[in-house]
């Protein structure tokens, strides 16, 4: 899991909050635009996603746009469970990220890492339902929103792989007379990956049968729910839902109640972006070889994975392409003519066997060229 948090607050005088990009290894996760909401940019806001790594470091870039400079408050790695937060796919789950778009919980405030002293096994933080409620529109109706408190221990929470925490659903939110409606904002490009959390917490419900109510998702009606006849009372009850195929900037969730009034500890919203191609490994060779050898300046950018995000032009100066197998990218073009760089042609620019055409004229370089430069694929020198 990696989290962020990130705060402006005028610390430079300048009353501009700045536009950046943070991708890791080598896919976009988080874009910043200027200006920044005022509460984000005076109190901050955290950010989280979980990631399939395999390697002993990670590459985290910040790209900058226009003349902006990224800046981050902190940020924090922490190990979890491969299987956590499974979901159904054709593809391997390592293949995508999960982005955080929303995370609450039902019936107390905010809690967690940076809000207050409660423990998640994996850092997660909870904002309150509050903050996604359509309140307005459930009282409009007739209902009662209530917030109850378990006055028992929860069974059957904080267990592998998730680890959802025992706080979580020792509080929730009911709604008596109308449906519980929730708004989660969206990018509509993007598949979501939802996980609700229940408990039947309150004394009165003793038997199945006695709270039922359905859950509808953008008005398709994904389960219909009885936590009591699930898993009992004073026990946590989760499932998950893929969102597909959105038209909207909003998400929408509806507790609509069948017997009862609907119950609610909590809600996730995850966007299932998938990963990046990133260069191939042996390229990755040849190109920091050929930064270190010709001194290219921090300016160009030349940092983390050459190729990726591909939305960029990740590396100054930097053309890729997919190998015919759709695997890695692979370099094809370089192109750092009038730069100002002193130094010399890497041996290791060998690697680069994609390699159609290279620029580097109207530079103060040194030594002699690679025998193996371009080998068959170089047209242009």
């Amino acid at each position: 899991m990696l989290r962020t948090f990130t705060v402006y607050d005028n610390f430079d005088g300048k009353s501009h909050s700045p536009s950046f990009d943070v991708s890791v290894e080598g896919t976009l996760v988080f874009s910043w635009r200027s200006p920044w909401p005022e509460s984000v940019s005076r109190s901050g806001v955290y950010s989280d996603l979980f990631f399939y790594h395999d390697k002993p470091v990670a590459d985290v870039c910040f790209y900058s746009i226009a003349t902006d400079s990224p800046l981050i408050s902190s940020l924090e790695l922490t190990e979890i469970d491969p299987n956590a937060y499974p979901f159904e796919t054709p593809k391997n789950r390592s293949t995508f990220i999960l982005i955080n778009y929303g995370r609450f919980t039902s019936g107390s405030d905010k809690w967690g890492p940076g809000f207050s002293n409660d423990t998640d096994f994996l850092s997660r933080s909870w904002l309150s339902d509050a903050e996604f409620r359509l309140e307005s529109v459930t009282t409009a109706n007739g209902a009662t929103i209530k917030a109850i408190s378990a006055i028992k221990s929860i069974i059957n929470a904080e267990k592998s792989p998730n680890y959802f925490p025992k706080k979580l659903y020792e509080t929730a939110i009911t709604a008596g007379g109308a449906p519980l409606e929730y708004e989660l904002p969206v990018d509509a490009k993007l598949d979501y990956l939802l996980w609700f959390h229940f408990a039947e917490i309150d004394v009165s419900v003793t038997k199945a049968g006695q709270r039922v109510f359905d859950v509808v998702v953008n008005g398709e009606n994904v389960r219909r729910v009885d936590v009591y006849k699930e898993v009992g009372g004073f026990s946590a009850f989760d499932f998950s839902h893929v969102v597909k195929n959105l038209s909207s900037t909003t998400l929408s969730v509806r507790l609509e109640p069948v017997v009862g009034h609907p119950v609610i500890c909590g809600v996730e919203n995850y966007a299932i972006v998938p990963v990046d191609l990133t260069t191939a490994p042996d390229q990755v060779v040849g190109m920091r070889a050929l930064k270190a050898s010709l001194h290219v300046p921090d300016r160009m950018g030349w940092n983390g994975d050459p190729c990726s995000p591909t939305v960029w032009d990740a590396w100054e100066g930097v053309t890729c392409h997919p190998t015919k197998n759709e695997s890695y990218l692979v370099v094809s073009q370089i192109d750092l003519g009038s730069q100002g760089l002193k130094g010399y042609i890497s041996d290791q620019i060998g690697f680069l066997t994609n390699l159609v055409s290279l620029n580097l004229s109207s530079n103060s370089l040194g030594g002699d060229i690679p025998a193996g430069l371009g080998q068959k694929s170089l047209v242009k020198l």
